[in-house]
């Protein structure tokens, strides 16, 4: 959901949105032992997401749900997955 800020008399919109570490979120998934299919399940999330976010690398930018998401399935801190 965007949010609105007031910069002088102009009204800004700003996205709110994370930067996702695609290595991360892979090298979580393995030491857990699932599968990108087991992960997307758990995260309620299609295998080829999973597949597109781990690809993707350190420097995409997601909605805080999708990293909520794969936090919980991962069984993590949300930070953990968010670039350093």
């Amino acid at each position: 959901m965007a949010k609105a800020a007031h910069e002088g008399h102009k009204m800004v919109m700003m996205e709110s949105v994370v930067y996702l570490d695609g290595e991360k979120l892979r090298r979580l998934r393995l030491e857990r032992g699932l599968s990108q299919r087991e992960l997307a399940d758990k995260a309620a999330m299609s295998q080829s997401t999973i597949v597109l976010l781990e690809r993707r690398g350190r420097s995409e930018r997601f909605h805080p749900s999708t990293v909520r998401k794969l936090s919980g399935a991962l069984g993590v801190d949300a930070a953990e997955l968010l670039k350093d």
